[in-house]
């Protein structure tokens, strides 16, 4: 499963990063379940190892991850209805830095 993250490409709108779904056309597998999340999660913390895990909330639909990156807290969401992945920031200091995260996700620093 880690070979999907190389081939992730990440799209910052306002207060959110999400999968450009255009350009990871190939990074996932089609119709993705909840069974999988865990395992693209793994491989996204392998990938991005200053990314750490602080909580795990599971819906109907989706699991959200509480992460935390350099003191900033983002939830990390996978919603499986739609086939999306996305970063939230949860305060005001963790959308302050959402530029720098966003530079991180894209350039693996």
């Amino acid at each position: 499963m880690s070979w999907c993250v190389e081939k992730i490409k990440w799209q910052q709108l306002n207060n959110i990063i999400c999968i450009d779904n255009e350009k990871s056309i190939d990074a996932f597998n089609s119709d993705w379940s909840q069974e999988d999340v865990a395992h693209y999660f793994e491989s996204l913390l392998e990938r991005y190892r200053e990314i750490s895990l602080d909580n795990v909330h599971l819906g109907a639909d989706r699991v959200s991850y509480d992460v935390t990156w350099r003191q900033s807290h983002y939830w990390l969401h996978f919603e499986c209805y739609s086939q999306s992945i996305w970063f939230e920031a949860i305060d005001l200091i963790s959308e302050e830095n959402l530029n720098a995260f966003y530079r991180y996700l894209t350039n693996g620093q």
